[in-house]
C-alpha cells in the first residue's frame, strides 16, 4: 500500500483544429460556431452559445439542412485560381490526380473556406434579388 492515495488522471479531450473533423456548424440550429463544443454519449457537436450547448445536450437538434449555391461554388472557384497554379508548379502537374495527398487537401480546404466565407457574408448582408428571373416554361 501506498502512502500517498492514487488519483485518477481527468480525461481531456482537444481537437487538432487544422486535422480534425471539427464540427462548424451549431448541432441546435444550423448557425456558424465559434469555439464551443460540446460531446454527447461520445460525439462532439458545435454550439453557437451556451444556451444552445444546454439544448444540444438535452437532444435537440438541428432540423435544418445545408444547401449548395451556385453562385458560391463559382465564387470559391474565382478566387483560387492562382492557387491551382501555384500548386500546379510545386507538384510538376496541371492534372489533380498528379497531385501529393496534402497538397490535394489543401486545396479542398482552401476551396471549401472560400465557399463558406461567401455563405456567410450572404447570410449576415442578404442576396440582392432584384434581377429577374426568366420563366423558360413559357412559349410567348
Amino acid at each position: 500500500m501506498s502512502l500517498f492515495p492514487t488519483v485518477k488522471s481527468k480525461r481531456t479531450f482537444h481537437f487538432n483544429f487544422l486535422e480534425s473533423d471539427r464540427p462548424s456548424l451549431c448541432g441546435c440550429c444550423g448557425d456558424p460556431v465559434g469555439p464551443l463544443l460540446v460531446e454527447v454519449d461520445g460525439k462532439w457537436f458545435g454550439a453557437c452559445s451556451m444556451e444552445h450547448q444546454e439544448e444540444i445536450k438535452k437532444g435537440n437538434r438541428s432540423p435544418k439542412v445545408a444547401q449548395v449555391s451556385r453562385a458560391g461554388v463559382l465564387h470559391a472557384k474565382s478566387k483560387l485560381k492562382e492557387r491551382y497554379k501555384e500548386f500546379s508548379v510545386k507538384n510538376k502537374s496541371w492534372a489533380f490526380r498528379d497531385w501529393s495527398e496534402d497538397d490535394r487537401v489543401n486545396f479542398f480546404e482552401s476551396y471549401t473556406r472560400e465557399y463558406l466565407k461567401h455563405a456567410n457574408e450572404r447570410a449576415r448582408n442578404g442576396v440582392d434579388g432584384s434581377y429577374e428571373i426568366q420563366d423558360k416554361t413559357r412559349t410567348e
